[in-house]
């Protein structure tokens, strides 16, 4: 399986979550820092999810989810630890054409979330196509250590440069010049 990672402006596509348990929790959680609109159904949903609706950050409709749940939303997470609720949303979402992660389920998701990190606009993700997830999660908490918060405004340099108009040979220049800084930076060794 080969995938092609892409980045979505999750500000403009509606997502629904299917569940309300911790799976949910935290998907909600990730999805908060992409100033995600996110809608949560599910009958239960654990303390942290309540809050988020009580003080509007996601909006939790208290039922179980019908069929017809699935026509405004475009992206759809399903993370209920019910298989049968599971396979029902899977198939409902599936005839709304809806892009669907269903959690603990490879088989049965159109994409993978990366583990990833953010130091402000950039973004690192990983993947293992679904494969290995706690590999990923582990090298993604080592370059996590190697670039810190000081990308942030490498990142705003590199963006007024641009906005300035230098060319494109002395941007690439200065962008060379700060990604050799990661290079230079003492890993951990590693053994297997």
């Amino acid at each position: 399986m080969a995938l092609f990672p892409i980045m979505l402006e999750m500000n403009r596509l509606p997502v629904l979550i299917v569940g309300g348990e911790q799976q949910a929790e935290w998907k909600i959680n990730v999805l908060l820092a992409s100033d995600a609109n996110i809608t949560v159904i599910s009958p239960i949903v654990t303390l942290p999810i309540e809050q988020w609706a009580k003080i509007g950050k996601i909006t939790w409709i208290p039922r179980q989810v019908t069929h017809s749940d699935f026509q405004s939303f475009q992206i759809v997470f399903i993370a209920t630890p019910d298989p049968t609720e599971a396979e029902q949303a899977w198939q409902w979402a599936k005839q709304y054409r809806n892009l669907v992660n269903v959690v603990d389920r490879p088989t049965m998701c159109d994409f993978y979330s990366t583990s990833h990190f953010r130091r402000q606009d950039l973004v690192i993700g990983i993947s293992t196509s679904g494969k290995a997830p706690a590999l990923a999660q582990a090298l993604r908490q080592q370059l996590e250590d190697m670039i810190g918060p000081e990308w942030a405004e490498f990142i705003q340099e590199i963006s007024q440069l641009r906005r300035a108009g230098y060319p494109i040979s002395a941007i690439k220049h200065r962008a060379q010049e700060l990604s050799e800084i990661i290079a230079q930076t003492p890993s951990k060794n590693i053994s297997i």
